[in-house]
């Protein structure tokens, strides 16, 4: 029907007064509760609307309660954040682990982080402007590292089990993805269509980087 049923800027007035940036970078429909996941990247904020009404339900990050105790549950620039069938919600923070990634999953009543999957020393993980994320049938984690242009799937104990790198390289010790034509940015996002065939998510990121 083209009806407006949210405005971002009702939102800002209504959580915090104030105008912000509402610039979006995810749209998540929730089929079972025909409700929307809004990621306001710039904020660094997800909002829960109901569809039929037009409710901000909830919100979590930087415009909202959130204070982010431990440091730890911080998210900035995120990305993808939808919800898992147990309730909870995955997401991809960008820059908010000491200026690093990582996945989180947090319990969404109590604001609680269940699992991660952080960059360290030892696990490198930094994807500044995209990427993705997907809790898999296996209760795996396939995660997409959009500006390297690296995909990896991790266990629930961080350990990863498989990998995959854009052979098509660029600068200084090929770290960075080539490009298909000048001023047009490669960010490659990766989704799993048949679990029992790895290879097939290989041939999609390389589709993707011609």
């Amino acid at each position: 029907t083209r009806e407006t049923v949210w405005r971002c800027s009702d939102f800002e007035e209504e959580a915090v007064g104030a105008s912000y940036y509402c610039q979006s970078n995810t749209l998540f429909w929730h089929e079972e509760t025909d409700t929307f996941l809004y990621s306001f990247y710039t904020s660094n904020t997800v909002v829960h609307i109901d569809h039929a009404t037009g409710r901000s339900l909830n919100w979590w990050g930087e415009i909202s309660d959130w204070d982010f105790d431990p440091a730890s549950s911080h998210f900035t620039w995120q990305h993808g954040p939808h919800f898992l069938d147990n309730g909870n919600l995955l997401l991809l923070d960008n820059r908010g682990h000491f200026g690093r990634s990582k996945v989180i999953e947090f319990d969404p009543l109590t604001r609680e982080i269940v699992w991660a999957y952080r960059h360290s020393d030892a696990t490198p993980f930094w994807t500044e402007t995209c990427g993705s994320n997907a809790r898999l049938d296996n209760g795996n984690t396939l995660i997409t590292e959009s500006d390297t242009g690296r995909a990896f799937e991790v266990v629930p104990d961080g350990r990863i089990v498989w990998e995959y790198l854009t052979p098509r390289r660029a600068g200084p010790n090929d770290e960075f993805i080539a490009q298909a034509e000048p001023d047009r940015p490669l960010r490659p996002h990766l989704a799993r269509l048949f679990a029992e065939r790895k290879a097939l998510l290989a041939a999609i990121l390389t589709s993707l980087v011609i």
